[in-house]
């Protein structure tokens, strides 16, 4: 493996800490873990498509398992972007 892939993996297990953590925070009614989970997770999309259009840098494996990620990570950022949840933290 790459020193690219090692770097990466890295980053995915230290953001899915933190993702862990601002879920925690937000479930437990903090509008500032949920911001921090709207601008976490749209960074981490961005990065992953990032990624996805990089040419050689990363495996083609790695690709399409942060391909898979990303489809899941769009559901979270369509879920926590929605009107229902920001209307929801507006008014704490």
């Amino acid at each position: 493996m790459t020193p690219a892939v090692w770097i990466r993996g890295t980053i995915v297990a230290a953001s899915a800490l933190l993702t862990t953590l601002f879920v925690v925070q937000m479930a437990r009614g903090s509008g500032s873990g949920y911001l921090r989970l709207r601008i976490v997770s749209v960074i981490m999309l961005v990065a992953i498509v990032t990624i996805i259009m990089l040419p050689g840098l990363f495996p083609v494996w790695m690709k399409v398992e942060q391909g898979v990620c990303g489809l899941l990570l769009l559901g979270v950022v369509v879920v926590v972007n929605s009107k229902h949840l920001r209307s929801t933290f507006a008014t704490r």
